[in-house]
């Protein structure tokens, strides 16, 4: 399995006036994001430290950051994001996936690799997995459900899908 950083949440704002920052976590439970090591953005920033505060309103939570002071220094890491070392993240169940895990996996359809997936997605409704097709070179969003995509195989490197047939 390839080792990959994990985008474990975003930087939203400020909150309050002491250098708390509003954050939204990317994890099923909030206050893991503290146990996954020290974190870093795409942006340079490295070796933070984040301690939990408390949870906010709409899947939001206080944190401190170790490289956040002043509210200043939190309102100008807006829409930052901070990664973890995927090995400081805990395993997965069968049925579960990082999404960095799932991106760049083939689609295959009836057994014959059809394209790629791009992303995945989630708009508010459900994950959906963002695909290149080969053959038509366009692009198509599928609900990332079992009866949609029966197979996820990270090891083998696919996952087989069986659309619906008004996206068929």
């Amino acid at each position: 399995m390839p080792q990959k950083d994990i985008c474990v949440g975003i930087i939203k704002g400020a909150f309050g006036v002491k250098g708390e920052v509003r954050f939204l976590p990317l994890t099923e439970n909030a206050q893991d994001i503290e146990t996954y090591g020290r974190l870093h953005s795409q942006t340079g920033l490295k070796d933070i430290e984040l301690v939990f505060q408390r949870p906010l309103t709409q899947g939001h939570c206080a944190v401190r950051l170790s490289c956040v002071k002043t509210r200043e220094d939190a309102l100008a890491l807006r829409g930052t994001k901070l990664f973890a070392q995927r090995e400081a993240l805990p395993e997965t169940d069968d049925d579960d996936f990082y999404y960095s895990d799932l991106v760049g996996l083939d689609v295959k359809k009836d057994g014959q690799v059809i394209g790629k997936v791009k992303s995945v997605q989630n708009f508010g409704a459900g994950d959906l997995l963002h695909l290149h097709l080969f053959s038509e070179n366009t692009e198509l969003y599928i609900p990332f459900t079992k009866a949609c995509v029966p197979v996820v195989s990270v090891p083998d490197g696919f996952v087989e899908i069986c659309p619906p047939e008004e996206l068929d």
